[in-house]
């Protein structure tokens, strides 16, 4: 059945980025949870829920405490919509279609729907975005581990679960579960409500759950197949799914922004603070000599940007202060001579600690056009284990051993040559 909301209060509405492929359920006018592509494998994706009041959580429930979740719809939606009308009036103004008991293929799915653990502490992310922002103003810059930034996100592959769920793990009721699942075994087939959308041909939003969390759960523990009433959202603009990201930024720890951030490419960046000249993602945007940092204050990095590209002379130190990579770039690209370096603790049983740091090289790489055009690489005990010529960065020849040992420095260029 489809229909259009002209005079929908907004109250639930769905948000989307096109270029960053991220996406909000907002509730009372509120970010209840934001999810953002990871650029990773295809369908990673990460999602953090926003702390929100309890009027918010409570306020779906609440348009819906007098419709009936027992009765079958699928040859009623008329009826359906009428009883959902309450709901219905806190959507966004646009076009929909409602529909009954959806086929979603339950049993391949191992889970009800993605759930976070828990919702981000707004008191605790506003005091690490005040930390932040104090070592932001002085060109210094947290940076953090490849597990830090996952640190309290919802990391998920989209394949493996049909519902997004806006509530927490923490917010199931084991007993409202315990008691839909008897109710279900009684031989009732309570209903869920879902809300999904679409913009263009493309475009498709996730499926959230708005109302059933508890049955859904209990209909997997009992391999069930649910019934569902389906809303869809039909965007026709970008204006009517328009994200707020300024109001995002401000509720996201900072390692998970740095996320987010990152998978932006250069012309985003730029095209986006164009459109927003004041934007609070401004202050993201690196000029100038930066100096990155571990999470308890010690240097990680070193490195001149322009424009959030980078540029010039980088270093990197180990977080024991070993320096682990010395190397160049030009506007973004990798250029010359790149050394990476054991650490000294690692090493200090094999070489006598007064050994020149030169001892110390692991690898080296010599780049051309963006692409490491040599390898060497070295063990322990300072030799040469392994010299590797890529042509036109892709085909790779590893040198044979006896080439290897009659490697030196002055003989190196004929070594390729000959290779």
């Amino acid at each position: 059945m489809n229909f259009k909301i002209t005079d929908g209060k907004g109250l639930i509405a769905l948000e989307y980025d096109f270029n960053q492929y991220s996406e909000c359920l907002t509730i009372g006018k509120e970010p209840a949870l934001f999810l953002w592509d990871d650029c990773d494998d295809p369908g990673d994706e990460n999602m953090v829920l926003f702390s929100i009041t309890k009027e918010n959580q409570n306020r779906i429930n609440n348009a819906l405490e007098e419709v009936d979740f027992n009765i079958d719809y699928r040859d009623k939606v008329e009826d359906l919509f009428q009883s959902l009308q309450p709901l219905l009036e806190l959507m966004q103004n646009g076009n929909y279609r409602l529909s009954f008991s959806e086929d979603k293929a339950w049993y391949i799915y191992s889970n009800a729907a993605v759930f976070g653990e828990e919702r981000l502490d707004k008191k605790d992310v506003e005091e690490e975005i005040r930390k932040y922002d104090e070592k932001l103003s002085q060109n210094l810059i947290y940076t953090y581990e490849s597990y830090d930034v996952y640190r309290d996100t919802c990391c998920f592959n989209i394949y493996e679960y049909p519902f997004i769920a806006w509530k927490s793990e923490k917010e199931i009721d084991t007993e409202l579960v315990k008691y839909y699942t008897d109710l279900i075994l009684s031989g009732v087939r309570p209903f869920a409500v879902i809300l999904k959308g679409k913009y263009g041909k493309d475009d498709y939003f996730h499926e959230y759950i708005l109302d059933g969390h508890h049955k859904l759960c209990a209909y997997k523990n009992l391999k069930i197949e649910p019934l569902f009433a389906i809303i869809e959202f039909f965007a026709e603009e970008e204006s009517e799914i328009k994200m707020d990201m300024e109001c995002i930024s401000q509720m996201l720890y900072p390692w998970q922004l740095n996320h987010y951030y990152d998978t932006w490419n250069a012309y985003s960046k730029q095209n986006y603070l164009q459109k927003n000249p004041d934007s609070l993602l401004k202050k993201h945007f690196k000029n100038g000599f930066i100096t990155l940092l571990y999470p308890d204050d010690r240097k990680r990095a070193e490195a001149f940007y322009i424009n959030d590209v980078i540029d010039g002379e980088y270093k990197y130190w180990y977080n024991n202060g070993d320096l682990c990579v010395l190397g160049n770039y030009a506007l973004g690209k990798r250029i010359n001579k790149w050394m990476y370096y054991f650490s000294i603790s690692e090493i200090e049983g094999n070489n006598s600690a007064s050994l020149a740091k030169e001892a110390y090289i692991k690898d080296e790489y010599i780049y051309k056009d963006g692409y490491p055009l040599v390898h060497k690489r070295w063990d322990k005990e300072g030799k040469i284990s392994f010299i590797e010529y890529s042509k036109n960065g892709s085909t790779k020849f590893s040198l044979a051993e006896e080439e290897i040992m009659q490697y030196s420095s002055e003989r190196y260029e004929n070594v390729i040559k000959k290779k």
